[in-house]
This record gives structure tokens, sequence and C-alpha cells, in this order.
């Protein structure tokens, strides 16, 4: 009976890691971190069973802080992408939610007569169940959270190692708490406190992550109106380009009509060169304008039908 017992606390333990597997994002390539990982578990879980098998669970839960936690700590800030609050407000709250669950099992069973079956098939059904659930629903946010907010982690990873530490003191000191009773009510009590400030930090990560939206958004509307002006200011040179080029056609216009008037062929013609000559604004592309069809080429075309035919 002492075996199921000890296999399910160390099938706890490798669902922990797992939770925090799947949280994390590495530093390095996906293979590269299942493979590290999976060994990393696999002596964390041999080293950890060993110890539960030769000592008794009550020994190794009082040293699980240095013989689990603070290894897994050290192995997922090494290989982890982000190594400041976000890791350690995710690991902290991994091994929270681990504590709690395994706390809340072992009560039932003690008060069930200290029944190791229902130990036994309760985390071997619950640990599963309750890793795919949090996987499923709060993996995406999360890792939303933490590439789209940088800032504010610090305090809030720091409320959990306080609950953390005090949860690990209150179930292990001076010895498990399944063996005290009478702090039932003071673990109840701070598994409300810690579930009310997780729903807490959820509201205020939510908020934050929407500021830093709308503020991304206002970014991108005014780089927009920036181009947009710039369009205008474009718009508005051309079209005062334009108004000026329109202007000096009316005036080569009226020349060409007075000099065709008057028979003053090479003088049209003068006329003609001088407004087919590179100009201010066109000399960059190296290339003379060319008079569109407008009533200065159908009146210089007429002349010369007219002088020819003459």
């Amino acid at each position: 009976m002492e075996t199921l017992r000890n296999i399910s606390i160390i099938w706890a333990t490798a669902h922990s890691a797992l939770l925090n597997f799947l949280m994390v994002i590495p530093r390095t390539g996906r293979r590269t971190y299942v493979i590290l990982t999976a060994v990393f578990a696999g002596l964390l879980v041999a080293v950890n069973s060993a110890a539960i098998f030769i000592f008794g669970p009550s020994a190794v839960a009082n040293l699980s802080f240095f013989t689990a936690s603070i290894p897994s700590f050290i192995y997922f800030f090494l290989i982890s992408k982000y190594r400041d609050g976000r890791l350690i407000f995710i690991f902290c709250a991994g091994d929270i939610f681990t504590l709690i669950l395994l706390t809340l099992t072992g009560m039932v069973g003690a008060a069930l007569g200290d029944n190791v079956w229902f130990l036994f098939f309760s985390r071997l059904i619950l640990y599963p169940l309750a890793v795919t659930l949090l996987t499923v629903f709060l993996r995406r946010f999360y890792l939303q959270i933490i590439t789209e907010i940088k800032k504010n982690w610090g305090i809030i990873a720091a409320i959990l190692v306080v609950f953390y530490i005090e949860l690990e003191l209150l179930l292990v000191v001076p010895t498990t708490i399944t063996q005290r009773p009478e702090y039932y009510p003071a673990f109840f009590g701070f598994c409300v406190v810690i579930v009310l400030t997780c729903v807490l930090f959820g509201y205020i990560i939510r908020d934050q992550l929407l500021i830093n939206r709308f503020e991304q958004t206002e970014q991108l509307l005014s780089v927009q109106v920036r181009s947009f002006e710039s369009t205008l200011q474009t718009l508005e040179r051309e079209e005062k380009e334009m108004r000026i080029l329109r202007h000096d056609l009316r005036h080569y216009e009226n020349s060409l009509r007075e000099m065709l008037n008057k028979g003053d062929l090479e003088g049209a013609m003068k006329i003609l060169g001088a407004w087919t000559r590179p100009r201010s604004g066109s000399s960059q592309s190296g290339t003379a304008p060319t008079i569109p069809s407008t009533p200065s080429s159908s009146i210089i075309s007429h002349g010369r039908r007219s002088w020819g035919a003459g």
C-alpha cells in the first residue's frame, strides 16, 4: 500500500514538471527543449523516488522545497527565454497548484481512513485532467500576455513567492498537515486568499493588455496620420506646380496664336522651342517635356497646312 502512495506522489511531481514545461518559452529549439526537459525530469523523478522509498513520504515532503522545487527552478531559469518575474510567476503558480491538489487529495484520503487506493486513483486521474484543462484554457492567454506585457511582473512574482513559501511551511512544518487536522481551516482560508489574489492578477493583467493594445493602435494611427499629411503636402505641391504649368501653357498658346495670325512661322517655332526645352522640375529626369495634344498643337498644324497651300 505504501508503494501506491509513493507512486501517487511521484506522479504529482512529474505533472508539476510537465506543467512548467508547457508554460515556459524556451531559448533553445523545440526538439532540444524536449530532450533536455525529459532528461532533467527523469533525473529529478528518479532522485525523489529513491528518497521517498528510502526515507518515506513524510521526510521527503519536508525537504521537497530543496529536492524538487529549487532544482526545477534552476533548470527552467537556465532554459527559459524570459529570466525575470514572468518565469518566477509561472513556476510558483504551477507548484502552488500541485501542492494544493496534492494536499486536498491527501485530506480526503485521511478522512476515508487513510485510503491509499483513493489517493492513488484520484491523483492518477486528477493531475492529467487538471494539466490538460490548464493547458487548453490558459496556456494561449499566458503566452500572449508574457509576450506583450514586459513590465510589472516583479511585484506579481514576489507575491506568489511569498504565497509559495508560506504554503510550504503550512503544509509540512512541523509535520504534514494531514497529521494536524486543526490546521485545515487555515489551509482552506489561505487557498481562498491565493485564488482571489490570482483572480485580481488576472483582471490587472487583462487591463494592462488592453492598455498596451490601445497604445499600439494609437501609435499606428499616428504613423498613418503623418503619412497622410505628407501625402497631402505632396499633392498640394504638385497642384501648385500644375497651376504654374497651366498658366505658362496659356501664355505660350496666346503667343503662338498671335504669331500664327501674323504669319510669323519662325517666331512661332522659337516660342515652341522655348517651351520644349528642359524646365525646372523636369531637368532632373534628363528628358525635355513634350507638348501634349492641346490647342497649340492644332494651331501649329493648321498654320503649316495654310502656308504650305499658299
